[in-house]
């Protein structure tokens, strides 16, 4: 009697919780909200950021990553489907990501996955459609943009980390899970933190939020090791977007398309694959193409991006076309092959030209002395848009308290 007692308990447990198959990994996606690549220490930063610097060294950083945007909601929702801005539709504040569109959490969780999400940013509120798919999803931290400003003074990247570290530790190990954490406190308005903020400047109070930040993303990293999930855990960290600092007259982000906005830190630590550094430039929509490969989960229809495995294994790959877009009251589009790239005001034509291998800052407009190379981008660029089929996302409705929050954020107007 106890012997069948027995068996019929594994049984049901066996059908509760899925088994991990041979060679399964657990997925883990950090995103920073408005950090710039050189703002760690393993892009060269003065200063630094001993948690992702740690994490640099055991995986693939990728030099020339670009953002999908220069801000949140499109950016993310590239990440999260593995299709351009224009493509999941979620290009503006009352657009959310497609329904139909499949997100990395569906397809993961077809194979058995549990997966959660952990929400810290008004545009990942479960209106706009980037917590499709999660089994679970924690948008407490979201739900509290009731007053001007109160997002930044949660200071949130400590809460973010004891949650994260909190289900991590609920798991079942025989059942592997995906969880997204993203973090927003580099975001504007910068706040101190004692010890870590060095100076009173806009500069200084953002290398203080990046350090603040960082300290907790280590505290999650390290906790794999302490718990024995480690080396079976698949960790990708990117940032949204970045930040302007005067470069180009403006400050903050989701106004330009310049490389301080669009460049962004982009870390894959994949258990048995060696430490290497990527040169080749990159973007946020052949993300979700990777994790699908790395993973052994068949894509689902429609990515319009490419598997970056290959590079991983430090291998060199074919030169592709990077594009970003920037809707608004002020639409920008961006493409980039090899060292040239075209920004471009899609109503107007007009347009900038830099070859970022010789002037990385922007600082030297080169489009009236080339303009053959302007015309071949802008061709590229319609080329790639052509193959996006535009979609039209979900219709979000913003109340007067939404839209004094977007205010606080710097998104008014948009």
């Amino acid at each position: 009697m106890i012997r069948t007692l027995l068996i019929t308990t594994c049984l049901l447990t066996a059908c509760s919780h899925p088994s991990r198959e041979a060679g399964q990994f657990n997925l883990l996606i950090i995103t920073i909200d408005t950090l710039r690549a050189d703002q760690l220490g393993t892009y060269g930063a003065e200063r630094e950021t001993p948690g992702i610097d740690a994490l640099a060294k055991q995986g693939a950083v990728f030099e020339q990553a670009w953002s999908a945007s220069s801000w949140t909601l499109p950016s993310l929702a590239t990440l999260m489907t593995g299709r351009h801005a224009r493509s999941h539709g979620a290009v503006d504040d009352r657009r959310g990501v497609g329904k139909e569109i499949p997100t990395l959490a569906q397809t993961i969780s077809v194979r058995g996955y549990s997966t959660h999400g952990i929400g810290s940013h008004i545009f990942l509120g479960k209106r706009f459609g980037l917590q499709n798919g999660f089994e679970e999803y924690d948008d407490e931290l979201v739900k509290h943009y009731n007053q001007r400003r109160e997002s930044h003074a949660q200071v949130s990247s400590e809460r973010l980390s004891d949650k994260a570290i909190t289900w991590i530790d609920q798991r079942q190990q025989n059942q592997p899970w995906f969880l997204w954490v993203h973090y927003f406190d580099p975001h504007h308005v910068y706040q101190p933190h004692e010890g870590l903020t060095r100076g009173e400047g806009p500069r200084e109070l953002y290398a203080g939020e990046v350090a603040f930040t960082d300290m907790h993303i280590e505290r999650l990293l390290q906790h794999l090791g302490t718990v024995g999930v480690e080396e079976n855990t698949l960790v990708l960290l990117v940032a949204d977007h970045g930040e302007e600092f005067q470069e180009h007259g403006g400050s903050m982000h989701r106004r330009t398309l310049y490389e301080e906005v669009l460049r962004v830190p982009l870390i894959i630590r994949m258990p048995g694959l060696a430490h290497t550094r990527v040169t080749q430039p990159v973007s946020m929509v052949d993300l979700a193409p990777t994790v699908y490969e790395l993973l052994n989960i068949a894509p689902p229809k429609g990515l319009q991006g490419r598997s970056l495995v290959e590079a991983l294994r430090g291998k060199s790959m074919a030169e592709a076309t990077q594009i970003a877009e920037l809707e608004g009251p002020k639409p920008i589009d961006a493409v980039r092959h090899g060292p040239w790239k075209l920004i471009i005001d899609p109503i107007d034509f007009s347009h900038e030209l830099f070859n970022l291998e010789e002037d990385p800052a922007e600082q030297n407009d080169l489009a009236a002395a080339n303009p053959k190379r302007c015309a071949a981008l802008l061709k590229a660029l319609q080329s790639k848009l052509k193959q996006a089929e535009a979609g039209e996302g979900t219709q979000v409705e913003l109340s007067d308290t939404d839209r004094a929050s977007l205010e606080a954020l710097g998104y008014g107007g948009q």
